[in-house]
């Protein structure tokens, strides 16, 4: 069986990989407010893991790399591979220093640039090493237990282009260039059951991946999801999710933190109508604003889901609770996929 956890860290991404050998990877981090380990780290513990098969970070994004130092000198000397988006070597000064002036005009920030320079050390050493990989689009990276592994993004032309923006901006003092277009798409194939683990892939970026795939004379289809950008409409192509879908239930994992704008409605209608199945890590903030009406629609409910659809209801601000806190997905040898939740939170989008 392939497992796949994503972590409820309030905004942004932590999602932990057991193979089906028994092999661990972990696909960036994020450590909640006020949180002092990353739940990454405290599940792998948990369950006993003594080294990984890899460490991943898909972009430069605090909340997809805060955390990820202390994960991997944890397991100083116990991590086999480090995969990491690809920036030119001739571009690596500028981009530091890009990340740097940035970062440097708060104390939280000079931290966040700090640990991504550290992050960016271990990787240097294992690339001489031998043990690294950069991660650009058609890449195959190795098996394990059984399990493919393939980049889907992003492609060489959005690396291209990213660059040319760090060239361009390089004394500008604002945020002028995007990251985003670094997200690193993972794709886990077990037996006949598919997994995306979408990073922040840019809306543009997904019709350029349908296109490769479709070359290659790859299907598209997945059974589970990790939903692009938190559910931002910037990470959505409503097209390319029709071919996503798959002949079973398409399950889709939103990990997002109340107070930012994720996921937006636009986003979770589309999907819905779509017939995915939604997982939420917390409760979206257009679900925790929602003010209905009609109470009687809720009649014969258990009193537990009643009573939270009341709180949600005359509350204007966020709940504290998550929806689904973390999220298990179960790629099954039989090709089936199941789901498993932290909290069973009642979702609104059903009713």
């Amino acid at each position: 069986m392939l497992s796949v956890w994503v972590l409820n860290v309030g905004q942004g991404d932590s999602i932990v990989v057991r193979f089906p050998d028994g092999s661990w990877g972990v696909v960036d981090s994020n450590v909640p407010p006020n949180g002092q380990e990353p739940p990454a780290l405290t599940l792998l513990q948990k369950n006993g893991a003594e080294r990984l098969a890899f460490v991943c970070l898909t972009h430069p994004h605090a909340d997809h790399y805060s955390g990820l130092a202390r994960i991997l000198q944890s397991y100083e000397g116990r991590v086999d591979e480090f995969w990491m988006f690809s920036v030119d070597t001739s571009h690596v000064r500028q981009f530091l220093n890009y990340q740097h002036r940035t970062n440097a005009t708060t104390g939280r920030g000079q931290r966040r640039y700090a640990e991504l320079q550290t992050v960016f050390e271990i990787f240097w050493k294992m690339d001489k090493a031998g043990f690294a990989h950069r991660l650009v689009g058609g890449l195959r990276l190795p098996p394990l237990g059984g399990v493919d592994i393939d980049c889907l993004a992003p492609l060489s032309k959005d690396i291209n282009e990213y660059q040319a923006q760090l060239v361009r901006h390089a004394d500008s003092g604002g945020y002028l260039v995007d990251e985003n277009l670094l997200s690193a798409v993972l794709r886990l194939r077990f037996v006949g059951s598919t997994i995306l683990l979408s990073s922040d892939a840019p809306t543009k970026a997904w019709p350029m991946m349908w296109k490769e795939s479709k070359k290659r004379g790859e299907s598209f289809a997945a059974d589970a999801v990790k939903v692009s950008h938190h559910g931002s409409r910037q990470g959505h192509h409503e097209g390319i999710w029709r071919k996503i879908l798959s002949d079973r239930p398409t399950h889709a994992a939103i990990s997002a933190g109340v107070g930012h704008g994720h996921p937006e409605y636009a986003v979770l209608k589309s999907l819905f109508d779509l017939g995915v199945r939604l997982h939420c890590t917390n409760f979206p903030e257009h679900c925790s604003k929602s003010k209905p009406t009609d109470m009687s629609k809720f009649d014969g409910l258990p009193s537990g889901v009643r009573m939270r659809l009341f709180m949600l209801d005359q509350s204007e601000n966020p709940p504290l609770s998550p929806c689904n806190g973390d999220i298990r997905f179960d790629l099954n040898p039989d090709g089936t996929c199941n789901v498993a939740h932290q909290f069973e939170g009642f979702c609104p989008m059903h009713l």
